[in-house]
């Protein structure tokens, strides 16, 4: 009976030796790990310094100790702590790293293995969604934690110019109803920027992380803000009519016209910046001059230009004003009719310049250096106009010369013309 005994209390010794006994047990803890959905889990953010902290305390003493994390594989021996300083990114959120002990004296090794959750700013994503009735804007964050904030989407143009800030819906979407015949549905053509938060500031330092959309929606041409709708040339000479136009939907023809009347005249098209009005701010656009040859031989020749733009989607037209930009021409065929006291001047206007004009006669003795000017005459849109100078001397010669004045200048004198009153 005693020796059954013996063998029994020799069992139980080996046993708890084996296992590991209060006098040799040995643990594993993990600095900041905690347990979350049945994992053990250590956090981070993004770009942060994080320090992983293994520690081992065991009653044996040659217990060989190690951390596999990242790649890399630490060890030590006996009782104390494994140290991996890194900066995470959100590519090391749900890797794992693990935290050993071996020795023959345990019946198992121990292991702990802990996932990093690393907290990073949204990365933003933006899709298109059109239909034939509105074109949405979905903007699509994935970041840790995945609960976000969304504040007003930023409208730009393409050449950095901020344009307006749009509300959105709060799951962070944007809207644009299409209308038929809106010719400034194109004004909402641009770099659209979303604009979300999870709480965690990026590794740019900012709360709010961005998203980009270029929008261009396929309209017929548009003629931007910049046109001018009076331009000027000079009687007799050839001047170039310009316009400018914004299109994103393949090739532009253009035809000019004159009182209903398609001209022969072809548009020379070319690749320039321009400037248009979107949403009520001066933006800079890329778009197309096109450039008409006129010859401005008559009279008529000043007036209204109608040009007429077309692409796949329709047409636009806009009207140009041609006027002079020159001071008038001298008067034409002027001839003095001489009485006793009195001269009748004869001319006939010459081309005005464009604008209004008005004519004086100057006139002198001829034996005198300073001219005298009538007072004077609005041209009538007569073929002959005249001017009646009083109060001269009979029988004494007069030299006279007659001009005309506009808004932009005087004309040049006409050539002199010498003449004698009559005699009483």
């Amino acid at each position: 009976m005693k020796e059954v005994s013996y063998i029994l209390t020799l069992l139980v010794i080996f046993v708890l030796s084996a296992s590991g006994s209060p006098s040799i047990s040995s643990k594993i803890t993990v600095q900041g790990a905690i347990i979350r959905n049945g994992e053990n889990i250590v956090r981070g953010v993004e770009g942060n310094d994080l320090n992983i902290v293994c520690n081992i305390v065991s009653g044996i003493p040659t217990i060989k100790f190690g951390m596999i994390i990242n790649g890399f594989e630490f060890t030590r021996v006996g009782n104390g702590s494994l140290t991996y300083h890194f900066k995470p990114s959100k590519k090391d959120n749900r890797k794992s790293f693990v935290c050993s002990a071996y020795s023959p004296l345990l019946y198992n090794p121990l292991s702990s293995r802990v996932l990093f959750d690393i907290r990073y700013a949204p990365i933003v994503q933006i899709i298109k969604k059109v239909t034939r009735k509105k074109l949405e804007l979905i903007c699509i964050p994935r970041g840790n934690p995945d609960s976000y904030t969304f504040d007003d989407w930023e409208h730009w143009s393409k050449f950095k110019q901020h344009i307006r800030n749009v509300k959105g819906t709060p799951d962070g979407k944007l809207t644009f109803l299409k209308y038929n015949n809106n010719n400034s549905f194109h004004e909402n053509d641009g770099i659209y920027k979303c604009k979300t938060s999870n709480g965690i500031n990026g590794t740019n330092g900012n709360l709010y992380q961005k998203g980009s959309v270029l929008l261009r929606h396929k309209e017929s041409p548009i003629f931007v803000n910049a046109n001018e709708p009076i331009q000027y040339g000079r009687y007799g000479e050839k001047t170039n009519l310009k316009v400018h136009l914004y299109n994103k939907y393949g090739t532009i023809q253009t035809t000019i016209s004159k009182r209903n009347e398609i001209l022969n005249i072809h548009g020379r098209q070319e690749k320039v910046l321009t400037q248009d009005i979107f949403h009520d701010i001066n933006v800079t656009v890329s778009g197309i001059k096109i450039t008409f040859l006129l010859t401005l031989g008559r009279i008529d020749d000043f007036t209204d230009y109608t040009i007429k733009a077309c692409n796949n989607k329709g047409c636009n037209v806009f009207t140009v004003k041609v006027t002079s930009n020159c001071r008038p021409e001298s008067p034409q065929f002027v001839s003095v009719i001489p009485y006793a006291r009195y001269l009748k001047v004869v001319w006939d206007p010459g081309f005005d310049g464009g604008y209004q004009q008005t004519f004086f006669v100057e006139y002198r003795q001829e034996s005198e250096n300073t001219w005298k000017r009538s007072g004077p005459v609005v041209d009538n849109r007569q073929v002959r106009l005249s001017k009646i100078l009083n109060n001269l001397n009979p029988k004494t010669r007069y030299q006279v010369r007659v001009l005309s004045k506009n808004e932009i200048g005087d004309s040049n004198q006409t050539a002199v013309t010498s003449v004698m009153t009559l005699g009483e």
